[in-house]
């Protein structure tokens, strides 16, 4: 919510600066002036407001999942990968160069009968948070056709999930992911999970002893950008700035100004009337 907010007031000031600069242009002290030095900051403010707006603009469509950042998801997925940031996230939206794993745990049946996590997790139901379950609830399919239906399931709330295990969760716990590649764990000393297909990761990548995926990058700072955190944060925004401010100080007619300045100085060091030469006396005859 708060990107959107940001993005709504930002393009709001861009609107009023662009139809200042607009009226200036068309109606006020530059539409005498010659077309290029009558349109030009208008022009490139024109330049300016995408630049501006692209970081904003990535923030909003990864939270609406439209551009989605590198993680437990189909199009950049990270999952239990050993390297935190693999080369299928380079174009994801994500800020920062992961350096945590992406650990996803699975859905199976356990020794006692009943079904649960293989490994400690606390993102998916029937984990809670301080405001309810960590994810939307679902029941399991049963090899003899009935549901399975753990701890804190309240089957009153209609319609749910069911998903058949063995199973992995993308983030929204909603939707299974496919299953992985196997051939990608060969460089692996664990190998892989043949229930899903993901890589298998040692105890030193579950920090606390669960098998989570909601942390990135703990430092995120200029340090650990990624390729499209430094084209969006840094080219775009600061270019774009630098474009806002050349088109307002154009438009206001700066250097002319600041060049009248000098000469008006100039002109008055010239009025000013000439010192008197400083007298001196002699004494010593007196």
């Amino acid at each position: 919510m708060g990107h959107w907010i940001s993005f709504v007031i930002t393009l709001a000031l861009m609107l009023l600066v662009g139809t200042f600069l607009f009226r200036t242009a068309a109606y006020g002290h530059r539409s005498g002036l010659l077309r290029w030095r009558r349109w030009g900051p208008l022009a490139v403010f024109c330049f300016a407001v995408p630049l501006i707006l692209a970081d904003l603009v990535r923030h909003v469509l990864q939270d609406t999942g439209i551009w989605p950042e590198c993680g437990n998801n189909v199009r950049y997925s990270r999952v239990n990968t050993t390297d935190p940031f693999p080369a299928s996230c380079l174009l994801s939206s994500s800020q920062y160069k992961c350096s945590t794993h992406c650990c996803v745990p699975t859905w199976d049946a356990l020794p006692n009968g009943d079904f649960g996590w293989t490994s400690a997790q606390s993102s998916f139901f029937p984990a809670k948070l301080e405001h309810g379950f960590a994810t939307p609830q679902f029941a399991t399919l049963t090899a003899n056709g009935s549901l399975f239906f753990p701890v804190g399931f309240n089957r009153s709330e209609m319609p749910y999930t069911v998903f058949t295990a063995p199973v992995a969760l993308d983030a929204t716990g909603t939707a299974a992911l496919p299953h992985g590649r196997p051939d990608a764990c060969d460089d692996v000393g664990l190998g892989a999970n043949p229930a899903t297909g993901f890589c298998l990761l040692p105890a030193d990548a579950m920090p606390g002893g669960l098998c989570d995926c909601d942390s990135c990058q703990p430092h995120e700072d200029f340090a650990h950008l990624s390729p499209i955190g430094i084209a969006f944060t840094i080219v775009c925004t600061y270019t774009g700035f630098g474009l806002l401010a050349l088109a307002v100080l154009w438009n206001a007619d700066v250097t002319a100004k600041m060049r009248g300045v000098g000469t008006r100085w100039r002109e008055l060091r010239a009025r000013r009337p000439p010192t008197a030469p400083e007298q001196t006396y002699d004494y010593s005859s007196a």
